[in-house]
């Protein structure tokens, strides 16, 4: 037998139904698990996020009652300290007789009666009060110079509704007597060259704080002059400081 024999042709092999059958079961279990996975993933996302929510709430609700708490407590604050305010004592400081009414031939010398009276509701107790008289030029503010001559006083106890007086004055000497009006000082004030200023200060106490008033008057005899007196105004002030309950 000569010549070449060829053989040629195709095997196949078909996979046997168990081995398919676990590859689909293998298939099927990874495709369980991605999900199982996924849905893991995003159930702690979401408790995440609402883990999150109520700690900000709860951070938020805190915050609230804290602020709420501190105003409820700067509130009894402030009204306790109204409340301190309105037991407190004023004392209030004027001329005996308006200024308004000063004429000024009646002005022999430099000396004005002045009163005090306790407006408050409790008595005002270490009172203590300096007052001057001064003659204005009337371009000039007073000098409010407590280091010259000059009248004071401390007082008694002053009890609500109380008054007392004192004498506001132009100290010639140490003595403290008044000086007597001058033909200059006559004639500046007639002509509106000057004008009298009456003022001066006073501290007290009582059990609630420790207090302080300013006062300033001034009067000027002719109409229609102009004078540099809003310092004056200006001065009239008062304060002080609440004591430690």
């Amino acid at each position: 037998m000569n010549g070449n024999i060829h053989v040629r042709g195709e095997v196949e092999v078909d996979r046997s139904p168990s081995l398919t059958e676990e590859h689909k079961t293998e298939r099927n279990e990874d495709n369980t698990h991605e999900r199982k996975k996924y849905f893991v993933e995003k159930l702690t996302l979401f408790v995440v996020i609402v883990y999150a929510g109520l700690t900000w709430w709860q951070g938020c609700a805190a915050k609230k009652s804290a602020d709420a708490a501190e105003s409820a407590a700067k509130t009894a604050s402030g009204q306790l300290e109204i409340m301190r305010l309105q037991q407190r004592s004023w004392i209030q400081i004027t001329p005996e007789t308006p200024i308004d009414k000063m004429k000024l031939d009646k002005v022999k010398k430099l000396e004005f009666v002045m009163q005090f009276e306790n407006f408050g509701s409790i008595p005002a107790t270490k009172i203590f009060i300096e007052s001057l008289v001064e003659i204005v030029k009337s371009d000039r503010a007073p000098a409010f110079n407590y280091s010259v001559l000059h009248d004071s006083l401390t007082s008694a106890p002053l009890y609500p509704k109380a008054k007392n007086s004192f004498a506001a004055i132009l100290a010639k000497n140490k003595e403290n007597e008044a000086s007597e009006l001058s033909p200059v000082q006559r004639q500046e004030l007639a002509q509106g060259d000057a004008y009298i200023a009456i003022y001066g200060r006073a501290t007290y106490e009582d059990r609630v704080g420790n207090w302080w008033v300013n006062f300033c008057l001034w009067k000027a005899f002719p109409i229609g002059k102009t004078f540099q007196a809003s310092d004056c105004v200006n001065y009239n002030t008062e304060g002080g400081t609440l004591k430690n309950k």
